[in-house]
């Protein structure tokens, strides 16, 4: 799969209340839909909500038997479930062209991960949906980790710089 991908369509809106934020994130036509979690306790929490919701789901993470994992695999692959909530532990050999949409609730791990994941939407062309649900407390870790990392790391250079300044022609 080419690095542009021009059928992806990105959208980013804030959390509010679960319930809530679920009902318009699986498609009514029944396409596959992928639902990211960041922990395991929110994967049965978000797969909860959308069985009580009446849709055909899944459940992924690594705290599940291998068995579990394997039916929750199949069953995807196979169009007997029309939603898949897993934790990042779902996706290695993930091969499903037609997936519409991926869900993200709670900020991704990081940049990489996230092209990862939403890379597994759309692999046949048409046109899929990739959305993030974020608090503000979930950018504690997510993709605001790095960032929080790099400003450190520039407020302790630019002083340095400054005390020492430029050293243009010294010599």
């Amino acid at each position: 799969t080419s690095f542009d991908r021009p059928n992806l369509y990105l959208e980013v809106s804030r959390k509010a209340v679960m319930v809530d934020d679920l009902k318009d994130v699986v498609p009514d036509d029944g396409s596959p839909t992928i639902v990211y979690c960041s922990t395991r306790a929110s994967t049965e929490e978000v797969y909860k909500v959308l069985l009580n919701q009446g849709l055909k789901c899944a459940v992924y993470h690594a705290g599940l038997s291998l068995e579990v994992r394997k039916k929750s695999h199949a069953d995807f692959l196979n169009d007997r479930v029309q939603v898949v909530v897993a934790t990042v532990a779902f996706g290695m050999g993930i091969d499903k062209p037609d997936v519409r949409r991926i869900v993200h609730y709670g900020a991704p791990r990081d940049i990489e991960s996230y092209y990862q994941e939403i890379g597994r939407a759309g692999r046949d062309g048409l046109p899929a949906s990739c959305r993030v649900l974020y608090s503000p407390g979930d950018l504690r870790y997510g993709l605001a980790t790095p960032i929080a990392v790099l400003r450190g790391s520039v407020s302790q250079k630019v002083p340095q710089y400054l005390r020492n300044g430029p050293n243009f022609g010294a010599g």
